[in-house]
């Protein structure tokens, strides 16, 4: 079996389901293990991001508006390849190569690959992706044992419902503008043992908070993990806001914790990664308890 992985959750599993070997190619952004960075790389970005989050917001908008996409996908690696499976996302086209792109490069391939698309926006639903990549790949046992002990992890490291006080959790997957997390990150807060200022429901996309929102809310703990930034980058983001900001309107009048954790590497893969996330926030809600 030969596998292309345009997702670094995905390339994850496929590495704890034993299938490392049968990875051939993966995107710019797949880095983990670090034995599978020797494989082609298939994609790149677009779009700089050593500028400022509001820059790069101003060029994602930009991008949008004119219909172009993100990232550059090399069709004519991709199928030197010769993939068997594919495995790419159709969450956010933000984060990663959407669908469009990936059936516009595989036009004419012969055999045709199995292209699986993972769109997880729950808790549940990445741990059902383990299994639909075992049923993709041919390796039921394997992802059965993996799902049964990530979801073994995650009850363990779940806060009980009876904990009397909750602290108020804003968690901020970009800064400029502020974006209130969505997708699995409300599930996160709650498992945690905190409790989200903000109404974004599990399985909901992120999306900004009003500046009225940010006047009006609480919170005991500002959770900043950046979507595509590691933890230095997030604060290095915080330190150049303008003081007039609305977010740092919002801390200097709450006075609440802060803390900046690895968007990047934790909460913005929806893979086993977001066990290790749950670990993270958990021990930054019971410093605020």
């Amino acid at each position: 079996m030969r596998i292309v992985s345009l997702l670094p959750a995905a390339t994850e599993m496929v590495c704890a389901l034993g299938l490392e070997g049968a990875l051939v190619g993966r995107s710019h952004e797949c880095d983990t293990p670090a034995t599978i960075t020797d494989r082609p790389v298939v994609s790149r970005a677009e779009i700089d991001h050593h500028p400022t989050s509001a820059e790069i917001d101003a060029a994602v908008r930009t991008f949008a508006h004119e219909g172009r996409p993100l990232y550059h996908l090399n069709a004519e690696l991709i199928r030197s390849l010769r993939p068997d499976v594919v495995v790419t996302q159709e969450l956010c086209d933000v984060c990663a190569i959407t669908p469009t792109q990936v059936h516009a490069a595989l036009l004419g391939v012969s055999p045709a690959p199995a292209v699986l698309r993972l769109g997880p926006g729950t808790l549940d639903d990445v741990l059902n992706d383990v299994m639909r990549l075992g049923q993709a790949t041919g390796r039921m046992p394997q992802a059965q044992t993996h799902h049964d002990a990530l979801a073994r992890r995650l009850a363990d490291l779940t806060v009980s419902n009876t904990t009397a006080a909750r602290p108020r959790v804003l968690f901020l997957e970009w800064l400029d503008p502020a974006f209130g997390a969505g997708h699995w990150n409300p599930e996160l807060i709650e498992r945690a043992g905190g409790r989200s200022v903000l109404d974004v429901r599990p399985g909901q996309h992120s999306r900004v908070i009003s500046d009225d929102t940010l006047a009006s809310v609480v919170p005991d703990l500002i959770f900043v993990a950046a979507c595509g930034f590691d933890t230095a980058r997030a604060r290095r983001e915080w330190s150049v806001l303008p003081p007039e900001h609305p977010v740092r309107h919002m801390h200097r009048r709450t006075g609440a914790r802060l803390v900046f954790a690895d968007g990047n590497a934790h909460f913005n893969r929806p893979g086993p990664r977001l066990i290790d996330s749950l670990a993270v926030l958990r021990s930054a809600v019971a410093r605020c308890s």
